[in-house]
């Protein structure tokens, strides 16, 4: 990297206003960017005092803001930064450099590297076989972590940051380029050079110029958001703590005051815990101790399920076994009330405008059939050491819960959460019946942590996004979202349309009509434990666009079983798994019927259904299309001669969960499917008739019918594809299947809703 291409990437030529320029100026300002580049090029012996002095000359002109100095830097996501020229030519090993970053273990490989050999490790990008090493971090804004990585054969450096999980972004200083991991801000890279400023000001108190030994200080399990330190840093702990190789390596496991929101020392006793505030851990940094943040990517909670198991259930025993004393002083004010109902109030952005009225009338409405109904009022969480800021937002929450509580019915108990802490928050939410609060993290401790069953709410805009990328986990499956056709957006008084920052109106009246009826059936009790639940979909029956919105209405609480994923195997494997986990858990995909007899308890099945011959056609142009792609051709005699046993009678294969070579299913399976779809069936949803199928799917599970397509074509075979020889070859193939469609269809007659015991 040329020192005058490092310049022309990253910096300004002058400064902008209003720092005082003169022509002398512009040495000290060249000073400062030569001070720069040795110190990224692996040359702190050439920092001379001229060269320090001028970073900090430089500092001080900016009032301390060294951003004021730097280019916007050019933010790529990991395609575009593969087909990037420039990058192709100086880097060819950046694929290799990324791969590492995105493995879903990348922290705890660096933190078992740095408890073993002293250093985290990743492959060079800037050559194939080289090596980058990292025996330094810097302490940036907001809980960021930079870790450096240096390549000591090309003498250049790359920085990963660190928030929210190991690797949110890979900055590339010689270009001034951040690469998007998981989290990538303009803001970041400013605070980077921030540090970076800051270090080489001081550098003159630093008696060995850099030289000195570097020291692994422990690892950093932070963060200033509740959801991302529950759902990203307590995710990745609960993996290092199951790796007890390192229970003696790792130096300390450290929380930022002000990021602290729970005690981990008694919950994970294996290693020392220590608090350090962000002028410690800067300080620390400077004199030659470096840290490793570990996190998940927020972008893969999803995958994450049975760890969240695990941690949810670590932390609820704890917060029971030892309620914190706001706790107790909270459950002793709710003492004689049932049920209890927890409703969150919002003061920041996202809240809904009517929550005072609304949750008013709600509790005013359920009190009238429960006299002695208890009210839990939640809002903003504060860690155990809270900063200004922190203070402040509980503040604003206090004073809306005040004002709620106002307008209670008289005699109605009531106890504040506001400005607790999750220790507190968790010992109170296990008791809790009901909740109604936003989808996000205003439900995380009632609905994530705690699996209450409740309502959620939450503007158009960021309940879709959140629906659709599984962003909040609601485990209970008796959690609602609130239909979103009842939300109104309104933006916020700054005029923005972000997404994250919108507001939102619903009528208090539909909520409480939405939410009452909930309410009293939570209360209920079960009359029996609920099945296992299977939703085959066998390939081409129908659009591929069912399968998102069916994870979108189950608000994510699906496994996945497909021959073409990752884990096709998976369910043998989870017969192991606890039977709640079966009893909220929608199994879905393609598997025979004898594979899943292996889970827990008792079953029933969910079917969408199309046309035997048509879906036979469509894999038979499939198995066409995939040789193609494979530099072969093959025609459709071919593939009906190849003997695929996905074309020989596939439903009444998997329904009847038996197997036979191809050509030879036989009466007995059709009669072991025949009998599975007259006693287990619960639900058939038929290909051309999708608005129908929803709308029967959608009463039978309570979802909100707008999450699907209004509309969903049907599977069709283009006109000419197959002769009428071909044609019958295949619905020989396939007669077995088409009796079972037929007896389908007349098991539901007009496709009415199934009923408890089997297809009305």
């Amino acid at each position: 990297m040329s020192e005058a291409a490092f310049r022309q990437a990253c910096f300004v030529e002058t400064p902008p206003w209003p720092v005082r320029w003169w022509p002398g100026a512009s040495r000290t300002w060249g000073l400062a960017r030569t001070a720069l580049h040795h110190f990224l090029t692996l040359a702190p012996e050439r920092i001379e005092a001229t060269h320090w002095q001028a970073v900090a000359r430089c500092l001080r002109w900016t009032g301390g803001e060294a951003g004021r100095w730097l280019r916007p830097v050019r933010i790529l996501n990991r395609q575009e930064a593969l087909a990037d020229a420039g990058l192709q030519q100086t880097m060819p090993a950046l694929a290799e450099v990324l791969a590492a970053c995105q493995d879903e273990c990348v922290g705890l490989n660096w933190v078992r590297q740095a408890a073993m050999g002293g250093a985290c490790v990743l492959p060079s990008p800037f050559a194939v076989g080289q090596q980058l090493r990292s025996q330094d971090s810097h302490e940036l804004d907001k809980g960021l972590n930079a870790l450096r990585f240096v390549d000591a054969q090309a003498r250049q450096s790359v920085f990963v940051l660190q928030n929210i999980s190991s690797a949110d972004s890979l900055y590339l200083p010689q270009s001034h380029m951040l690469i998007y991991l998981a989290h990538a801000r303009q803001a970041d890279v400013r605070s980077l050079w921030q540090a970076l400023f800051t270090r080489l000001a001081a550098w003159g108190a630093w008696p060995d110029r850099g030289s000195m030994a570097r020291r692994w200080g422990g690892v950093l399990v932070s963060n200033h958001r509740p959801g991302h330190f529950f759902y990203e840093s307590l995710s990745a702990l609960v993996k290092l703590a199951q790796d007890e190789t390192l229970a003696a390596s790792i130096p300390a496991l450290i929380q930022r005051e002000d990021h602290d929101f729970y005690d981990l020392a008694p919950v994970f006793p294996a290693w020392p815990h220590r608090r350090c505030s962000r002028q410690q851990l800067m300080e620390a940094s400077q004199q030659g101790t470096w840290f490793v943040h570990l996190g998940d990517n927020p972008h893969q909670r999803a995958a994450r399920t049975a760890l969240y198991d695990t941690l949810d259930a670590r932390l609820m025993a704890h917060a029971q076994a030892h309620p914190t004393t706001a706790a107790r002083e909270a459950l002793a004010a709710l003492d004689g009330a049932q049920p209890l109902l927890w409703v969150g109030i919002e003061g920041q952005k996202r809240c809904w405008l009517e929550q005072e009225d609304g949750l008013a009338r709600l509790v005013q409405r359920l009190v009238q059939p429960h006299p002695r109904l208890g009210v839990v009022i939640d809002g903003w969480t504060l860690p155990l050491t809270p900063g200004p800021r922190n203070q402040a937002e509980a503040q604003t929450d206090r004073a809306i819960a005040h004002r709620l509580r106002e307008r209670l019915p008289s005699g109605v108990r009531c106890a504040v959460l506001v400005g607790a802490d999750s220790a507190t928050k968790l010992g109170v939410a296990a008791r809790v019946d009901f909740f109604v609060t936003n989808f996000a993290g205003g439900s995380l401790h009632v609905s994530r942590l705690a699996r209450r069953p409740g309502v959620a709410h939450l503007s158009q805009a960021l309940g879709r996004h959140s629906v659709a990328e599984g962003v909040q986990l609601h485990p209970h499956p008796d959690v609602r979202l609130l239909p979103l056709r009842w939300v109104a957006d309104r933006p916020a008084p700054s005029g923005t349309q972000e997404m994250a920052a919108l507001s939102y109106s619903i009528a208090p009246e539909a909520l409480c009509d939405f939410v009452a009826p909930r309410f009293e059936a939570s209360l209920r009790p079960a009359k029996a434990p609920a099945p296992v639940r299977l939703f085959l979909e066998l390939p081409f029956c129908i659009d591929p666009a069912a399968r998102e919105a069916f994870r979108r209405a189950c608000l994510g609480r699906m496994v996945e079983i497909f021959p073409t994923l990752p884990g096709a195997d998976r369910l043998a494997t989870l017969a192991d798994e606890p039977a709640e986990r079966w009893q909220r858990t929608w199994v879905y995909g393609l598997f025979p019927a004898n594979e899943a007899a292996a889970l827990p308890g008792p079953h029933e099945w969910w079917l969408w259904l199309g046309d035997p011959l048509v879906r036979a056609q469509l894999h038979t142009l499939q198995f066409m299309e995939n040789a193609r792609q494979q530099g072969q051709h093959l025609s459709v005699d071919e593939v009906l001669s190849a003997g695929h046993c996905a074309l020989d009678n596939h439903l009444t294969r998997f329904l009847s969960g038996q197997d036979a070579p191809f050509g030879a299913c036989g009466p007995t399976m059709l009669a072991a499917a025949m009998a599975r779809l007259s006693r287990d069936v619960r639900f058939i949803g038929w290909a051309d008739a999708w608005a129908d199928s929803v709308q029967r799917l959608c009463a039978l599970l309570d979802w909100d019918a707008d999450v699907f397509p209004a509309e969903l074509p049907a599977p069709c075979v283009p006109p000419g594809a197959f002769t009428a020889t071909q044609t019958e070859r295949l619905r020989a193939c396939v007669q077995l299947d088409a009796q079972l469609y037929a007896a389908a269809r007349r098991l539901a007659p007009g496709w009415n809703i199934a009923g408890d015991q089997g297809l009305s």
